[in-house]
Parts: C-alpha cells; sequence; structure tokens
C-alpha cells in the first residue's frame, strides 16, 4: 500500500509539471511572397478560422532574396505565443539580398484571446508585443 501511494503521489507531480509546459503548435499551409524594395515596418496579423485555426500574416526585412522557409516553431503557454521562423540559404555576407517579403501561415491549436507575442527571425529578436486574436 505505501507503494502504492508512493507512485500516486509521483504521477501527480508529473502532471502538474506537463501543465506549465509549452505546447507546440502546427504549422501549415506556408507560403513566402517577395515584396521587393519597398519602404519597410514589420506588420504582423492573425484571423481566427474555425476549429482553432489562425491564419498569420508577417511583414519582414529578415529573410533574404530568394530564400525558401526552413521551419516555423510554435509554441503557446497560456497567454505567450513564441514563433521562431529560419529561411535558407540566407547568405549573411549579402546585406543588398534584403527585401521586404510576406509570410503566410496557419496555427492549428490556438484559441481566440489576447497573447504576449514573441517572435524570431533568422535569430533576430522582433521586439514583444501583445496582440489580440479575433
Amino acid at each position: 500500500m505505501k507503494y502504492v501511494v508512493i507512485f500516486f503521489i509521483v504521477f501527480l507531480m508529473g502532471c502538474n509539471e506537463k501543465e506549465d509546459q509549452p505546447v507546440s503548435l502546427i504549422v501549415r499551409n506556408i507560403e513566402l511572397d517577395d515584396i521587393g524594395r519597398i519602404p519597410y515596418n514589420f506588420q504582423f496579423d492573425a484571423v481566427s478560422e474555425e476549429d482553432h485555426i489562425v491564419k498569420c500574416r508577417i511583414r519582414t526585412l529578415y529573410i533574404k532574396k530568394n530564400d525558401r522557409i526552413k521551419s516555423i516553431d510554435a509554441l503557446n503557454k497560456e497567454k505567450a505565443l513564441v514563433i521562431n521562423i529560419i529561411s535558407y540559404p540566407y547568405d549573411f555576407n549579402c546585406d543588398t539580398c534584403l527585401t521586404v517579403h510576406d509570410l503566410y501561415f496557419e496555427l492549428i491549436g490556438l484559441k481566440q484571446q489576447k497573447y504576449d507575442i514573441n517572435i524570431s527571425i533568422n535569430n533576430i529578436q522582433i521586439n514583444p508585443f501583445d496582440y489580440e486574436i479575433q
């Protein structure tokens, strides 16, 4: 009986730790459009669709001309949303290759609410901001 109680306590502790962990979101339908050399302002837009699908658009200067998206990782924990974007081949030595891009993608499993959003593009951190997904 003593071992059953110990097992039960360890099991409950393990369950509590999982609740504190960020949830990895599914990212799909990635599309990258090169807008060209235009006046630049970072932009983020997100619109909630049915069944916890959120369509996102990011306008950025931190993706180089002729790059493709290698990965988009998105994590959610309570009201925090972290998005990490990596493009390739990303030529670090080509400053003239910087052009404005619109990046479109969908996040699966995100609900409508206000989030503290933290975005990193090719290891360049964007200033965190609040955004309400509706």
